[in-house]
């Protein structure tokens, strides 16, 4: 058998064996059949950035401190600290005063996402959403816009959000949510202390005194009552929903407006 004598094929950049004369030569002597041309990979489409979550700023339980102690013998501030937190949540539940924007990535044939809230906070409830790519209105219902109606069923024990309706021409959609501190929360948003101060706090400090100190009848007549609690939460909700962030359009009833406006700051945090 002769020696192989090597050459490179000009044909295929390959190395093959010229004295070879078998079937895989065609009548020039070159090999055949040629090697599988590479398959060309589609450039996948470039990677939305998904917005930069706000860096919430928080204030320990000692800054309600003070108010919530001030005149009250042998105050526990542990216990105290507990009314604080409980108090805080509640206040955030029915008011709705601590509103976050949540972006989801849509993928394809996918309805269930996570939905998932800040650090130290619980998701309450959804009040709308906005397609951050095409506009800056927020959409309280299914039945905003030509054609981008949205359906969402929000899941509050497993922070999930399934997503139904005209989303195949977008690739993020936003929410505003409302949250509230959680149990094990050790502080809270400056927003709150900021803007809600004496409520939370004379709120806290009536759910403190009839609980530890139902006793002392002079301390429990300076209090605020329950009822003047539940009046200052309405007020609050009130005050939020009248605030221009907060209108969103098409209307389903009067409460939610009927402009468009840009998320901003504001009492829509």
């Amino acid at each position: 058998m002769a020696a192989p004598k090597w050459r490179y094929s000009p044909l295929n950049a390959l190395i093959v064996d010229w004295s070879y004369n078998g079937d895989a030569f065609d009548a020039c002597g070159l090999p055949a059949p040629l090697p599988c041309e590479d398959t060309p990979i589609d450039n996948p489409p470039p990677c939305l950035a998904v917005p930069l979550r706000e860096a919430i700023d928080t204030y320990d339980w000692e800054r309600w401190l003070p108010e919530v102690i001030v005149g009250i013998e042998d105050a526990d501030e542990e216990i105290a600290a507990s009314y604080i937190r409980e108090a805080t949540i509640e206040f955030c539940k029915r008011a709705r005063v601590l509103q976050r924007v949540v972006v989801l990535e849509i993928q394809p044939d996918v309805r269930i996402y996570p939905f998932e809230p800040y650090n130290n906070e619980n998701i309450i409830g959804v009040m709308g959403y906005a397609f951050p790519q095409q506009q800056s209105c927020w959409c309280s219902s299914s039945t905003c816009g030509e054609a981008e109606g949205v359906d969402w069923r929000f899941d509050v024990a497993r922070n999930e959000i399934e997503l139904t309706g005209a989303l195949r021409r977008h690739s993020q959609i936003a929410f505003r949510v409302w949250a509230a501190p959680t149990e094990e929360s050790c502080a809270q948003d400056v927003f709150l202390y900021e803007h809600f101060r004496g409520i939370i706090a004379q709120g806290a400090r009536t759910k403190y005194a009839l609980a530890v100190h139902f006793r002392d009848r002079a301390l429990l007549s300076s209090l605020m009552t329950m009822d003047t609690w539940e009046t200052q939460m309405i007020r609050a909700k009130n005050k939020v929903y009248r605030a221009p962030s907060a209108t969103m359009k098409p209307a389903v009833s009067v409460l939610w407006g009927n402009n468009c406006s840009h998320s901003g700051r504001g009492m829509m945090r």
